[in-house]
């Protein structure tokens, strides 16, 4: 568990923090969600790198102005306490909404190829077992944790060889014929498969070289993007536009196309090894939400993490209607990644008006 603010982070722990968690359940669904884009998916890709790029300079701002703070404590810093614990508790049901859609997600997937018509209430608890003895050991542990499910799941990418060979690489050539709206309808759907890097404004303080951590933030956001790019073509290239809008994973299907005579069913192989993945990106979640429900209780104690991992059960498992769930885990939490990954713009705004006023805290 961390105690107190002192510095453990350096350079590769942050690279592989910032691709780790962005590397969570959406991206195998990020094929589907970039259909109205149609063979040209792979421009929305690049635009998403260039969008993280300079959403990620405020947050690093923001940052080195308070090198010994994370957005929890600059909230009440900035817009007092009152107001800033208001805001902090938005941020931790973020959290919370990001880790039940995405632990959901994953176990409803594990439902439909794995675990087919098995209930995944024992899976969730394991899940959620793991992903605590993960935190509990700090933001160094999840940290490490996010290097080695990089190289544990790379594998992966190595298989999109095979729909590539034989897919249709005419479906490459650039025509341009989609639309602005198509664009807008595009990014709004797969951008959520880039959320992650946000979460630098949290374990900022524990940085060792912060002065680089820019530099090694974006180098983390353009390892996944490459990795997101050989995805696309591999799909786009081995099937056919109404197959990439009819498949929910186009991704898993696309590895269909491997052929070993020793695997059967490899889909299944990768569908289990994503769970590395899935918690790199839960652990960094709930490392958050516990740091701030410490910051709003005002004391630091081991078991505010079980609190974040109540409220992650019950989202999960409260009768709602699928309308009312997708609200919850997909457009509610998109609209509050977006919110929270512009807040430093507003924050650096209100530190600038302070320090006209001769009022920094």
């Amino acid at each position: 568990m961390d105690k107190g603010k002192y510095k453990k982070l350096n350079r590769y722990h942050v690279i592989f923090l910032v691709s780790g968690v962005m590397v969570g359940f959406s991206s195998l669904t990020l094929v589907n969600d970039l259909c109205p884009m149609g063979y040209h998916q792979w421009v929305m890709v690049l635009i998403y790198g260039l969008i993280a790029t300079l959403t990620l300079f405020p947050m690093v701002s923001l940052g080195l102005k308070y090198p010994g703070d994370n957005l929890f404590t600059i909230n009440e810093k900035l817009l007092g306490k009152g107001l800033g614990k208001i805001i902090n508790i938005f941020i931790i049901l973020y959290g919370v909404l990001m880790i039940s859609g995405i632990s959901h997600d994953y176990l409803t997937l594990l439902q439909l190829t794995i675990l087919t018509n098995r209930d995944f209430t024992l899976p969730l608890l394991l899940l959620l077992l793991i992903t605590v003895y993960i935190v509990s050991g700090g933001i160094k542990l999840v940290a490490r944790f996010s290097i080695i499910s990089f190289f544990i799941t790379f594998w992966i990418v190595i298989m999109a060889m095979w729909p590539i060979t034989k897919g249709t690489i005419t479906h490459l050539f650039p025509l341009f014929n989609f639309t602005l709206e198509d664009i807008v309808i595009s990014f709004n759907g797969g951008y959520k498969s880039m959320m992650g890097y946000e979460l630098i404004m949290f374990y900022f303080p524990y940085i060792i070289n912060q002065k680089k951590a820019f530099k090694d933030a974006v180098l983390g956001i353009w390892v996944i993007i490459p990795i997101y790019l050989i995805n696309v073509i591999a799909c786009t290239i081995y099937f056919s536009l109404w197959q990439i809008e009819s498949l929910r994973y186009p991704t898993l299907s696309a590895i269909k196309a491997v052929e070993f005579c020793f695997i059967y069913r490899i889909e299944n192989i990768l569908t289990a090894h994503w769970v590395f993945l899935i918690l790199s990106t839960t652990a960094a979640y709930l490392w958050m939400t516990k740091k701030g429900i410490d910051g709003v209780l005002g004391k630091i104690r081991a078991w505010h993490l079980w609190i974040s991992v109540l409220l992650i059960i019950t989202f999960i498992f409260i009768p709602i209607s699928r309308p009312v769930e997708q609200f919850l885990f997909q457009d509610l939490t998109l609209s509050m990644g977006y919110g929270i990954i512009l807040w430093p713009v507003f924050l650096l705004l209100v530190h600038k008006g302070k320090s006209l006023g001769g009022k920094t805290p």
